[in-house]
């Protein structure tokens, strides 16, 4: 149970992780707000200013100069505004957005001159009547407009960058917080699962100990498959298995003899023997039969097919079955050897070795993928990019209790290149093999075992 509570914590984990991920999504996309909020005040701020000094520059124009907009304290309450608006601007924004900040310095120095400029022109002209339309004081108003303006158009910029962004953190936030409520239902519905799982066993297990049934044993092993399925401890039921396995063995064992032996009051007595024989196919005929069915596609591709199949013997596996295996595996090869380039050959040799016998493919002119070498070689169940007629060609092999293994071979000076398929399958000699057969009631056998196991 320990990998149920590290599942259970893993899960907890996976919320908190989630969870903040949503929270912090939600802040960071407030706080992108609120610094758009902040700058499309600063921005405004820098207009409201900015038409004092248009106020100005209009009354100089029109040589209004009793208007208050050419007075000392407005022209001073102007650059209060100015200085307090570039104040905020270098405190929150201007490390981050440095062609404003070069705007908004420019702007507050040249508006300086400006004022100056425009409190000379009011003395000049009230004292010698100069015409203004020449004065370079409109060049000066024309460059602080420029000026404003650029720094108003970077900082709308800044603000679209940030609704972007703000509006992208928030459509993840959400994102973010479905996904939490998602795992979070998830993880209740595999917690009522498990609840009517062990439920189930329980009841299961009450009614096998009520009936005093025969099956206990199977009883056992189903409660045991249920639980170390359901908390992911695959190993450990194998483990299991083969132990439950081992001590049924132990029990068969303990009854079987020639004379007999007494199990609760119960007499089992060996009292004959049959033979038992293993299903074996002549690998010769099966071979044969499956190089006549291919015959035909050989000759319409052209494949060139060099055989070494001279010695006898028997594999283990009923022929039909052992037909099909061979006729996939060559299958195969014939149908990678015309999609390779280059010459379109074929080796198919056979021999006998020990307990074992292996057949061997060569392919010329062919290369395995990766993902077909790993599927066909390791325990992957991964059948991305693997052609489906080796999936096949391996599940008949793995049915037949042979081995397959898929190989590529390239030469030093990659002049040439081949595929290698090889299938090893179990080698058995005709003979007869003589099995106990123990008599007794199937209901006072299985009870025996399940007590004694």
């Amino acid at each position: 149970m320990k990998n149920l509570s590290f599942t259970i914590n893993k899960n907890i984990a996976m919320f908190a992780v989630v969870g903040c991920l949503s929270v912090g999504l939600l802040g960071a996309s407030k706080l992108s707000q609120n610094n758009s909020i902040r700058k499309m005040s600063l921005s405004s701020g820098v207009g409201t200013c900015f038409q004092r000094v248009s106020q100005t520059f209009t009354a100089l124009m029109i040589r209004d100069f009793t208007s208050s907009y050419l007075t000392t304290p407005f022209l001073d309450t102007t650059s209060e505004c100015f200085s307090y608006a570039n104040k905020e601007f270098k405190d929150i924004f201007a490390k981050n957005m440095k062609g404003a900040s070069s705007a908004m310095t420019a702007l507050v120095s040249d508006l300086h001159w400006f004022q100056q400029k425009a409190t000379k022109l009011v003395k000049m002209s009230e004292e010698s009547g100069i015409d203004l339309s020449n004065s370079n004081i409109i060049n000066k108003y024309s460059s602080l407009e420029g000026l404003k303006d650029s720094f108003q158009e970077k900082i709308n910029k800044e603000v679209q960058s940030n609704n972007s962004s703000s509006d992208t953190l928030y459509n993840l936030s959400i994102a973010s917080f479905i996904a939490f409520f998602g795992l979070l239902a998830n993880f209740a519905f595999q917690r009522f699962r498990s609840k009517e799982l062990f439920a189930k066993i329980e009841n299961e297990s009450a009614k096998a100990i009520e009936s005093n049934s025969e099956f206990v044993s199977a009883n056992v092993e189903r409660a045991f498959d249920n639980i170390l399925r359901k908390v992911n401890m695959p190993k450990t039921y194998t483990l299991f298995n083969k132990y439950h396995a081992d001590l049924l063995e132990k029990a068969y064992r303990s009854f079987e003899s020639e004379e007999g032996i007494e199990i609760d009051g119960v007499h089992a007595k060996t009292t004959e023997t049959e033979e038992v024989k293993t299903e074996t196919s002549y690998y010769q005929d099966a071979m044969g039969n499956v190089l006549d069915g291919l015959s035909q596609k050989v000759f319409t591709h052209g494949i060139k097919l060099d055989t070494d199949l001279e010695d006898d013997f028997y594999i283990k596996g009923e022929t039909e079955l052992v037909e099909q295996v061979l006729y996939n595996v060559l299958n195969l090869a014939f149908e990678k050897c015309t999609e390779g380039s280059g010459a379109k050959a074929i080796e198919v040799t056979s021999k006998p070795l020990g307990g074992t016998a292996y057949l061997k493919v060569v392919i010329n002119n062919y290369l395995f993928n990766a993902e077909e070498l790993n599927f066909t070689n390791s325990s992957s169940d991964s059948h991305a990019n693997v052609d489906l007629n080796l999936v096949l060609m391996s599940e008949m092999i793995k049915d037949l209790g042979a081995k397959v293994s898929i190989k590529n071979k390239v030469s030093a000076t990659h002049s040439s290149e081949s595929s290698e398929i090889e299938v090893i399958f179990e080698r058995v000699q005709e003979s007869k093999k003589v099995q106990s057969v123990v008599k007794g009631t199937k209901r006072e056998i299985l009870r025996s075992l399940s007590m004694n196991a």
